[in-house]
């Protein structure tokens, strides 16, 4: 129940029933528990059971049974306990781990695999057991959930699945946050190339932030793993589900279709899929929308909906985007929105101007003080700074004629009204000497 049958173990069981010989089987078969629940009965009112623990030993009879001689084969097992009902997969593992303890000869432990799958199960379904509470309870922010209870999953899960606490990664408990059909289509790659706490990490994060590029990566298979990092690396950006889901705008009431309509209006037919979900994402990074965090304004994800339906017209007027017909294909990797008819492409416009804001509301006495006060010992360094100051100035006639810039810059001005580089490489020469002699 905890785990597939390995083959190659079961093999291993065989050759040795065979070793034993007949009226010796229960020392392989019963080394430890041989643990089952009552499933059901079939038509004929005979109860079938299920196998907690025991599965492999139980193959390797059916396997002794199909080469043995009729007078030779195991007829009975004897089961240690049997369960009234099927425990959960927690409660399994648990009871797993208990005979698992009892082993020593045959004991098999779990692989990377089914370590990370069922420490993902008893995170997801029974955490309690761990004596944490779930990450998804709502009342515990994720930042609060992760100091509190990450060391602890460590070394508590170690001890639930009887393995060495190295093979258990503290980040395991994100693969809670993937659901089943996902995390079944990854689990191979997770357990191939998350091979530390840092990379399980960031494949679950890409996960989050781009679930179908995240798992279409994971579904091939890669030789190097340093190729599939160069691959992933590729992921960027967040699908616009990601987006309103963190802008907590998203009902889960609706569909992503259904989300789409109500942002779109009127214009979602216009925009085929791929182009559809292009716009979306510009749109819920565009600032004009910023205001929908404000919480008191916008509670709940249905307010911040309909003020996003509001602004999307200003969005396309205030960032030019198409309106394609129904025809036309779908946009593929690398492929930019084309702008509306009439419209200027974004790219088209020219580039702002780069400009220098200054504070005006700066004293000259300030700068004096702050500033020119240190260098009383450097008279041509204050003069240098001056006249760039007084060449630069826009409000030049206003600053009076005894001020410290006006009066440093005109003692090295020229009289052709450039700077004076003569006079100061010569107050440079005579400071060199004058610290030089002190």
């Amino acid at each position: 129940m905890c785990r597939p049958i390995d083959q190659e173990h079961a093999e291993d069981l065989l050759y040795r029933l065979g070793d034993v010989g007949f009226g010796n089987f229960s020392t392989i078969l019963n080394q430890s528990f041989f643990v089952v629940y009552e499933d059901r009965e079939d038509i004929r009112g005979v109860t079938r059971y299920g196998v907690i623990d025991g599965n492999i030993r139980l193959a390797a009879a059916t396997k002794y049974n199909e080469t043995a001689s009729f007078n030779k084969q195991i007829r009975t097992i004897t089961v240690d306990y049997i369960l009234k009902q099927k425990p959960s997969i927690s409660q399994a593992i648990g009871i797993s781990t208990l005979a698992s303890n009892a082993a020593q000869h045959d004991r098999l432990e779990y692989d990377p695999e089914q370590i990370l799958r069922n420490a993902r199960l008893i995170l997801k379904n029974d955490c309690k057991i761990l004596k944490i509470v779930p990450n998804s309870d709502p009342s515990v922010s994720a930042q609060q959930w992760q100091r509190d209870h990450e060391k602890i999953v460590r070394e508590e899960l170690a001890k639930v699945l009887n393995v060495d606490p190295a093979k258990v990664f503290s980040s395991i408990w994100r693969t809670v946050q993937i659901p089943d059909d996902d995390f079944d289509a990854m689990i191979k790659s997770l357990t191939k190339y998350g091979t530390s706490i840092a990379k399980l990490t960031s494949i679950c994060a890409s996960y989050q932030r781009r679930p179908r590029e995240t798992v279409r990566l994971c579904s091939i298979e890669y030789e190097d793993p340093d190729d599939f990092f160069a691959a992933f690396d590729d992921i960027t950006g967040c699908d616009w589900q990601r987006t309103l889901k963190d802008k907590k705008a998203y009902d889960d009431t609706l569909t992503d279709d259904e989300h789409a309509h109500l942002i779109l209006g009127e214009l979602y037919d216009s925009y085929n899929a791929g182009e559809r979900t292009n716009v979306l994402e510009k749109f819920l990074t565009w600032r004009g929308i910023a205001e929908a965090s404000r919480r008191k304004t916008y509670p709940d994800p249905t307010s911040k909906l309909n003020f996003y339906a509001e602004k999307f017209p200003v969005f396309l007027n205030d960032a030019p985007t198409p309106r394609p017909s129904k025809n036309s294909r779908a946009a593929e990797p690398g492929d930019e929105i084309p702008p509306k008819k009439g419209k200027r492409s974004a790219s088209s416009k020219k580039k702002p101007k780069t400009t220098i804001e200054f504070n005006t509301g700066v004293e000259m006495h300030t700068l004096r003080e702050d500033y020119f006060n240190h260098l009383q010992d450097q008279p041509h360094v204050v003069g240098l700074l001056s006249f760039f100051l007084k060449s630069n100035s826009k409000n030049l006639g206003d600053f009076p004629d005894n001020n410290i810039v006006r009066r440093m810059a005109n003692q090295y001005t020229s009289n052709s009204g450039t700077f004076d580089w003569d006079k100061y490489n010569t107050a440079v020469t005579a400071a060199a000497v004058q610290q030089r002699d002190t």
